[in-house]
């Protein structure tokens, strides 16, 4: 999942994402795990006025120390 949400938003960058197929499965795959981050970083007046999104980075982030936490429960 991790690397699903790197190259979605590589792939948001340097081709059109309306055009590309593998954008639109990777949206498919990773769009229940960035949107509600993405909803949480609403909430901050500051990020919204910034032209990057950085909600696929902390979905990154999140899911590696979830990743990390879990085995060893």
């Amino acid at each position: 999942m991790i690397y699903a949400i790197f190259f979605r938003a590589i792939l948001s960058r340097v081709s059109e994402p309306d055009e590309s197929t593998l954008y639109g499965i990777l949206f498919t795959v990773t769009e229940p795990v960035v949107a509600p981050v993405r909803a949480l970083l609403a909430r901050f007046n500051f990020l919204q006025d910034l032209p990057l999104d950085f909600s696929p980075m902390i979905a990154m982030v999140i899911l590696t120390f979830a990743t990390a936490l879990l085995p060893a429960l």
